[in-house]
């Protein structure tokens, strides 16, 4: 999956609004993709947790299993719903489909 600046930011904003404590990030991420948050991001202020895990996911091809780890632990979260549904809207014609069961009204 690949993300404009404008939808790498957006995300952003979302993942910020539905983890705001590191500690939130930290249980997403080791639950949700198998890792640990510290060996992507040190501990600190969660704005910037978020933008180096964004960063790591992106370089390891990882960006739609993010998004759907961080639906899967918070799907109630307007602003995370939200960009998905604008994604989804923003992409019909596209081959990839893996965020499809969460772009349907909740």
């Amino acid at each position: 999956m690949d993300l404009n600046g404008a939808q790498l930011e957006q995300l952003h904003q979302a993942l910020c609004s539905a983890f705001p404590r590191y500690k939130d990030l930290e249980m997403m991420v080791s639950y949700g993709l198998d890792k640990d948050l510290k060996a992507i991001a040190p501990p600190g202020p969660p704005a910037d947790a978020v933008f180096l895990l964004i960063q790591w996911a992106k370089a390891e091809g990882r960006l739609d299993q993010l998004i759907n780890a961080a639906l899967n632990e918070n799907s109630s979260n307007s602003e995370l719903r939200g960009f998905v549904l604008e994604l989804a809207q923003s992409r019909p014609a596209q081959k990839d489909r893996s965020l499809d069961r969460w772009s349907e009204p909740a």
